[in-house]
Order: C-alpha cells, then structure tokens, then sequence
C-alpha cells in the first residue's frame, strides 16, 4: 500500500465508517482517525462478537520512530529545502 492509498483508505474510514464530515476528517491526524477506527472495530466485535482485528499491512505509527518506519516502509524518504 502507498502512502497515498494509505490516505485514501484513512480518508474512506472517517467518512464511510465513522460518519464524520470531510472536514472533521481532514482536521485529523493519522493517529487520532486509526483510534477511531480501532474503536469502532471494538465496538462492533463487543456487539456481535468476530476474530482477530485486521491489519493493513503497515508499521505502527504511535511515536517518532513508529512514524519514521511507517514513512520508510511506504518508501517515503526525508527531503532537504
């Protein structure tokens, strides 16, 4: 997944499953719209029960380093002005 796809499917996830408004989505961070999402497949498990959480593929993004790798492993590399 590239990071673009990555953005769409984030994008597709606050305004499809969680219903928020373009805005609202586009006034998040990656972090805060994953918590989201991951809450909402909570929810839903805890309503009608279901297996493992799914997993996109890609590195955990909760810190500095947890970004750095999830830049790296979507081929991101840093650009100097």
């Amino acid at each position: 997944m590239t990071f673009g796809e990555y953005l769409e499917w984030l994008f597709k996830i606050g305004t499809g499953w969680l219903g928020w408004p373009p805005a609202v989505v586009m006034g998040c961070t990656m972090r805060e719209l994953r918590l989201a999402y991951d809450g909402k497949l909570d929810m839903l498990r805890a309503i009608h029960g279901g297996g493992e959480k799914p997993d996109p593929g890609l590195v955990s993004a909760k810190d500095g380093k947890g970004v750095r790798a999830l830049m790296t492993s979507l081929g991101a590399r840093k650009v100097r002005p």
